[in-house]
């Protein structure tokens, strides 16, 4: 039966709300709920400063400190009383330069004062501890690796010796700061749980580390981490790059300057707590939940290449997790709040309203005015190549602004969604804006997916009639309405992801007053049944439960009666609001009291409607403002537009139907049919062919979708 379904439904709801994934296991996380203060972080970029012992790579194989190993530890020589050997542990005690090669069957042991200074030089060895870290640096100011030759770390897959911690956790494992340098190459395995793990800053200046496997993270620092050059090669169970520290607004970071990086890993690929600073370099995510994240984004320069199944980018507060910052579909939790007061005159099927031209807009090409600045996104340099794969996933998500300007390329597909909104190519809680010089080139999944057709625009700028509308009407015909079969019913709620909440607070004058007062008194489910059970067949029934983690599901009893909805309720607490997609209307008026007054088409139920309609402070957006609609603002020619579906890895190009050349072009690695592209090279008013596969389509450039002035979230260029 239904209701046993419903019953069944409410409590794996119920069960999944309480399981929360234990991502990482932090010993200074930040608190910041309640009473404790929030980090407030300074703009970026960040700079890294590389100091005299992060470079030094210098040593005397005649002078300097020698450790020579042919097996276990009883075959290990050294010519110093700074290094004691025992049973598998060759331990370093004492300041110095300490060359190791050679085979070791145990560990290499760093166990010097808080004041000494350790370079160690591995020069071919191969390091296989049976309990514990290959090399444990457990007291030292500060260690340097330089690598010489082909250097191999292996530790086992359980350790017998470890703190209240749990420490040490990692096959190359450091209690102190911690550089690694060198023309050599450096394999590291980690069988137990992290691969590299440092607990103060991280250096890599050169040299080659290859993370062959890790349990847990592939690397792993909780102060800093700063990458000037060398190739980097991550396989990691969980996130491949991280930085933990997030009670310290100085610190957190994570910069890369140059070099080589390749991820591939079961959760992020690089995550930075507070600021992540890609100056230049290559960087490949080629497997990732999120590729990036951070709180503060900052991408200057580089070529960076990320396959997600989540969000490729990601920009979020200080210690938070998806789950605190979004509701059901990537939206804000708050979105729905002026949906409390909407009133409904004539029984029709939930949709919300979009704004006509005029309507006041919030912060430009964003959902609400309330928007966290310290959570950007700042695209304004290098060459990104973004395919975000997966279900309710964005290409570029900000919890913030998203700012893609000076000269960077950007190059994003997203599964399922479309270019703006939720589940999309660019998403943004505040500003989302393409700024004069840059070029972006963004594809989505299907022509009608949440977030509308061509919902780019500014602060009062609803956009032109070509090509920057909102919803459009094509479809609303094909869509179920009430007086259609239960079936119909069905597909209609699900289609829309329709909260229940939603119907029950504004379908006003067709709520039954029998059941109003059931609903009062909180009858039990068995009452409620009996309830269901004893209305005529003439009546509709609707019975849904919402959980916060997901609406999509959502159990009905349907029972037709034309024009009448009665509403049972079954609602769990912190009932999250999803917004509603939008059936035409026409806008009458609105009145210093932000009442708008809308007539509804002919094709609603079949016949008229009046819907009234109060505006609320935080409904403020840009093109598709209310509701929470997301938007863009475009501050360049562009192309927006929906095609015939097409396959992944089919091409798409721009010819200028001037000279017949191609401006641009771009194969997405998901099916697509929907795009947006802007660059300098088009021209407003111009007409382009856009081609994909047999696909042909003669389009005309959009002019720029505001002449406002967008403020950077921070710098510009990479010379700023």
């Amino acid at each position: 039966m239904k209701i046993n379904n419903f019953i069944i439904l409410l409590i794996i709801f119920a069960i999944s709300g309480l399981v929360k994934a234990d991502d990482e296991e932090e010993t200074t996380s930040l608190d910041i709920t309640g009473d404790e203060e929030e980090l407030e972080l300074i703009p970026g970029p960040v700079t890294c400063e590389y100091k005299k012992k992060d470079l030094n790579e210098s040593y005397d194989v005649d002078s300097d400190i020698s450790i020579n190993c042919n097996g276990d530890s009883s075959t290990c020589i050294s010519n110093h009383d700074g290094v004691t050997i025992s049973e598998g542990v060759v331990e370093i005690t004492t300041a110095g330069t300490y060359i190791v090669g050679g085979n070791l069957e145990g560990q290499l042991r760093i166990a010097a004062t808080k004041d000494d200074f350790i370079h160690l030089v591995l020069n071919n060895a191969n390091i296989t501890s049976f309990d514990g870290p290959a090399i444990f640096g457990s007291k030292a100011d500060k260690v340097t690796i330089t690598l010489v030759g082909e250097n191999l770390l292996n530790d086992p897959a359980n350790y017998t010796l470890v703190d209240e911690d749990d420490e040490p956790d990692a096959c190359l494992f450091i209690d102190s700061d911690l550089a690694i340098n060198g023309s050599g190459n450096l394999t590291v395995i980690g069988n137990y749980k992290d691969a590299i793990r440092c607990k103060k800053d991280l250096r890599i200046v050169n040299g080659t580390i290859n993370v062959q496997s890790a349990v847990d993270k592939g690397i792993k620092v909780k102060n800093s981490l700063c990458i000037k050059d060398g190739n980097i090669n991550v396989n990691s169970t969980d996130t491949g790059i991280k930085v933990t520290r997030d009670d310290d607004a100085e610190k957190g970071y994570i910069v890369i300057d140059g070099g080589n990086v390749v991820v591939s890993s079961g959760n992020d690929g690089i995550h930075a707590e507070t600021h992540l600073t890609i100056n230049d370099g290559f960087i490949d995510i080629q497997k990732s939940g999120e590729g990036l994240e951070g709180q503060m984004i900052d991408i200057l320069g580089g070529e960076i290449h990320i396959i997600s199944s989540d969000d490729g980018i990601n920009a979020s507060k200080v210690g938070s997790s998806n789950e605190d910052d979004m509701g059901p579909m990537g939206g804000p939790m708050d979105d729905m709040q002026g949906m409390n007061s909407m009133n409904r005159t004539e029984s029709m099927g939930p949709g919300g309203m979009s704004p006509p031209n005029g309507m006041p807009g919030g912060m430009p090409g964003g959902k609400s005015s309330e928007v966290d600045s310290s959570v950007y996104i700042n695209i304004v340099g290098g060459k990104l190549y973004i395919t975000s794969k997966g279900n309710d996933v964005d290409g570029i998500d900000s919890n913030g602004v998203l700012y893609i300007g000076g000269d960077a390329e950007v190059y994003v597909n997203v599964e399922g969604g479309n270019i703006y909104g939720n589940m999309a190519a660019l998403d943004a809680e505040g500003t989302n804006a393409i700024v004069p010089g840059s070029t972006v080139f963004a594809t989505g999944g299907g022509k009608n997916s949440m977030g509308g057709k061509n919902n780019i625009g500014g602060r009062n700028n609803m956009g032109s009639n070509k090509n920057n509308g909102m919803n459009g009407n094509d479809n609303f015909n094909n869509r179920p309405r009430f007086n259609e079969t239960e079936n119909n019913m069905n597909d209609f709620f699900d289609e829309n992801r329709i909260d229940k909440d939603f119907i029950d607070e504004n379908t006003t004058d067709s709520i039954d007053n029998e059941d109003s007062k059931d609903n009062e008194n909180k009858k039990d489910t068995s009452e409620e049944q009996n309830n269901i059970e004893n209305k005529s067949e003439n009546e509709m029934i609707i019975s849904n439960a919402v959980n916060e983690e997901n609406t999509k599901k959502i159990e009905k009893e349907i029972v037709k009666k034309p024009k009448k909805i009665i509403i049972k309720k079954c609602k769990p607490k912190n009932i999250s609001k999803v917004k509603p997609q939008a059936p035409p209307q026409q806008f009458e008026s609105m009145d210093s009291n932000k009442n708008m007054n809308f007539t509804m088409p002919d094709n609603i139920n079949g016949h008229n409607g009046n819907m009234n309609f109060t505006m609320h402070d935080n409904m403020n957006g840009g093109m598709g403002g209310g509701m929470g609609s997301e938007s863009g603002i475009v501050l360049q020619p562009y192309i927006q537009t929906s095609i015939d579906t097409q396959e992944a890895g089919t091409e798409i190009s721009i010819i200028d139907n001037e000279n017949d050349k191609t401006i641009i072009s771009y194969t997405p690695e998901i099916s697509y049919a929907s795009i947006l592209v802007s660059t300098p090279k088009l021209v407003e008013g111009k007409e382009y062919t856009i081609i994909a596969g047999d696909f042909t389509q003669t389009i005309t450039a959009s002019s720029p979708s505001s002449s406002e002035e967008i403020e950077p979230p921070s710098v510009t260029s990479h010379s700023n």
